[in-house]
């Protein structure tokens, strides 16, 4: 007769080795998606320099990569983790202006004062302008999925690893 036999000491240290695993797992995903929004970023950035969000020379287009180089997140409950890019900006967005093209006409009078962080601001009077869509935005979120994983997937084996 053959007899295998598990005590309870053996199935405490498998299940030990099975939180420490899970553990490690997770730390290999929270490191992935950092990895990956951060990817995400620099894509974002390098696809929108091929087309400044204003075509007036004056203007300052480095806006546009500020916004979206700030975006994007990682986010933690309790059942998930999730990486979110949402650019913001309070005022201008110019990474929709891109995406969609926007028809701004001139104004010609003041607009309107705004305080601003205590301070009027007077919005003033602009020359009439129109941005042609050049969609950039999805199309480059879309194309970086691949590497969005295969960041995360490393950072898993990684983690395993160690």
């Amino acid at each position: 007769m053959i007899l295998f036999n598990l005590s309870q000491t053996s199935v405490d240290e498998s299940i030990s080795y099975i939180d420490h695993l899970k553990e490690r797992i997770l730390v290999g995903v929270r490191l992935g998606m950092k990895d990956g929004v951060q990817g995400l970023r620099q894509a974002e950035v390098e696809a929108a320099s091929a087309h400044p969000p204003d075509p007036r020379p004056e203007k300052d287009n480095d806006r546009l990569a500020s916004i979206l180089g700030r975006a994007g997140r990682v986010i933690e409950t309790e059942d998930a983790i999730a990486a979110i890019y949402k650019p913001r900006n309070r005022g201008k967005q110019p990474h929709y202006w891109l995406e969609y093209g926007v028809n701004i006409p001139a104004v010609e009078d003041t607009l309107m004062a705004m305080k601003i962080g205590g301070d009027t601001d007077l919005r003033k009077a602009h020359k009439a302008f129109s941005i042609g869509a050049k969609p950039f935005f999805f199309a480059t979120g879309e194309g970086y999925q691949a590497e969005f994983f295969e960041r995360l997937k490393s950072r898993v084996e990684e983690a395993l690893s160690a």
